[in-house]
């Protein structure tokens, strides 16, 4: 929040994109899980492509698979960021497209080392399963399997939350956007001064069991008949619907969702009170920033005085999110660097 300096902010938000990146690389993209968002159909998407490629060309697939799986969703966010520019704010616009760019871009030149074969740093997803409902080279692991692959599924899915829960919250606070959905709802609250973070998080737990069916569910039907073994009664369907993906990733976004309000509870209202002998200075820096909420100037209490001084008459008071704080900070900081917040 006391990083004012655009260009640090820059360099801050390019660091945290490489590391979500690496830790989507390391924890999602090939060990089963996925990310809540137009990111997990995507991933859904990706999954069906390579599996059908890989039938005429394994190397094909794998660089299909990746593009798909990094680069549709920066061309999805491009429009969305284009929006944000004009609607939102220049600076969040930029933060944003940076932060979007760097992630998709770095995640896919990782994707293609060691030829797009995975490398696993807990549990390997790629053993064979004893279970006869697991399918080589389809991502949906059955509950009775062995090999420790569901205790592996769910530890990167812990990991990749909490790493994701902690560096996404840095990103708000920073006074950017992680992409997809995120425009929409800054967008809204900013307009509206209301929140639709509870109808975010539908969508959001609706697309990732979306992105489940397609990627895992699916894929599994579509190669169930290269296992002569496997027969598709209702107990199977629903073992392969059900499965420790579906279940891990809806915990992981659990998890991730929880950090997030922790740390930067972006869908919560605060009280903002600025002592400072330029508040009326503020008041008009921020209404010419478009600021949407209501600001009261009231005259400060002797105590504040006897703590501040006798300069500090006033003081400037609004309500807002969470998610207008950076901005807010910024543009009092400008013009009082010394004020008590």
């Amino acid at each position: 929040y006391k990083i004012d300096n655009f260009f640090w902010r820059i360099a801050i938000v390019i660091l945290i994109g490489i590391i979500v990146s690496v830790a989507v690389w390391l924890f999602v993209q090939y060990t089963g899980i996925y990310t809540p968002g137009f990111s997990g159909i995507i991933q859904g998407l990706a999954k069906i492509a390579k599996i059908k490629i890989e039938e005429y060309n394994q190397s094909l697939a794998n660089i299909i698979y990746n593009t798909m799986f990094w680069c549709l969703y920066l061309l999805l966010n491009i429009p969305l960021i284009i929006f944000s520019y004009f609607k939102i704010g220049k600076r969040f616009a930029i933060l944003s497209g940076i932060y979007i760019s760097v992630s998709q871009l770095v995640g896919f030149c990782l994707g293609l080392i060691n030829n797009g074969n995975p490398i696993f740093i807990f549990t390997n997803m790629s053993s064979l399963s004893s279970s006869p409902l697991y399918i080589p080279g389809v991502q949906m692991l059955p509950w009775n399997t062995g090999e420790g692959l569901v205790i592996g599924l769910f530890v990167y899915s812990l990991v990749y939350s909490i790493i994701n829960g902690f560096v996404v919250s840095c990103v708000y606070i920073l006074g950017s956007s992680s992409g997809g959905t995120d425009f929409i709802g800054f967008y809204y609250s900013k307009i509206k001064n209301k929140s639709i973070g509870n109808l975010l998080t539908i969508f959001n737990v609706i697309s990732l069991v979306i992105g489940v069916i397609l990627g895992s569910f699916v894929c599994w039907l579509i190669k169930s008949p290269t296992n002569p073994s496997l027969e598709l009664n209702a107990t199977n369907i629903l073992e392969a619907l059900f499965s420790p993906n579906l279940i891990s990733s809806v915990l992981g976004t659990i998890i991730a969702g929880l950090m997030y309000n922790y740390y930067f509870p972006r869908n919560k209202i605060i009280k903002v009170q600025i002592y400072s002998d330029k508040t009326s200075e503020i008041r008009q820096s921020l209404l010419a920033t478009d600021w949407n909420y209501k600001l009261a100037i009231s005259q400060s209490n002797q105590e504040v005085l006897n703590y501040l001084g006798e300069n500090i008459n006033n003081s400037l008071e609004t309500i807002c999110f969470y998610i207008d704080i950076p901005t807010l900070i910024s543009t009092i900081r400008s013009i009082d660097n010394e004020c008590l917040i």
